[in-house]
C-alpha cells in the first residue's frame, strides 16, 4: 500500500510540475534548478522512473505552488480512494475465502430424491449446497460441487418422489 502511495504522490507531483512549467514556458532544466534537484533526477521524476523524493516535494511546494493546500488537498482525496478501493479488495478477498472455506465445513445431506422411473436405482441424496442428486451415499464430497458432506442425520432425510 505504500508503494500505492508513493505512486499517487508521485503522479500528482508530475502533473503539477508539467502544469507549471507549461504556464510558464520554462525548460526542464530550470524547473529542476527551482525545485533543487539534478537535471536528471527531474527527468526520472517526469517519467516515473524515480519516485517523488522529499526534496523535490518541498522545493515544488515552496517554489512552484501557488496554493500548497489545494495540491494537498488533491493528494488526500487521492489517498482516500486508494484506501477505499484497497479496502474493498479486502472486502472482496474475505468474502472469496469465507465462499472457499464455506465448501470445506460438512453439510449435513437431509434430502433425498426418489425416482419411481429407474427401476434398479431407487434413490439418490441430494447435495445441500447445488440440491444434485449424488451417485453414492456416503462420499465425503460432492462431485459436482465439492461440498463437504455429513451423513450422520442422514437415516432421518426427507424422501422426495419424483
Amino acid at each position: 500500500m505504500q508503494t500505492e502511495y508513493q505512486d499517487i504522490l508521485s503522479a500528482l507531483l508530475r502533473d503539477y510540475l508539467l502544469k507549471y512549467q507549461e504556464d510558464l514556458f520554462l525548460s526542464d532544466s530550470q524547473v529542476a534548478k527551482i525545485i533543487g534537484v539534478t537535471d536528471e533526477a527531474y527527468y526520472d521524476l517526469l517519467r516515473g522512473s524515480l519516485p517523488c523524493n522529499n526534496l523535490a516535494l518541498a522545493g515544488f511546494l515552496i517554489y512552484c505552488c501557488n496554493d500548497p493546500s489545494e495540491f494537498l488537498a488533491e493528494l488526500r482525496s487521492a489517498f482516500d480512494a486508494c484506501a477505499e478501493s484497497n479496502s474493498n479488495r479486502q472486502i472482496q478477498k474475505t468474502d472469496l475465502l469465507d465462499k472457499v472455506i464455506s465448501y470445506r465445513r460438512p453439510m449435513k445431506v437431509r434430502s433425498v430424491r426418489y425416482y419411481k422411473s429407474i427401476p434398479e436405482l431407487y434413490s439418490f441424496p441430494l447435495c445441500p449446497r447445488c440440491e444434485r442428486p449424488m451417485n453414492r451415499e456416503y462420499q465425503a464430497f460432492c462431485e459436482h460441487c465439492g461440498q463437504a458432506l455429513d451423513w450422520k442425520q442422514f437415516s432421518k432425510a426427507i424422501v422426495t418422489v419424483v
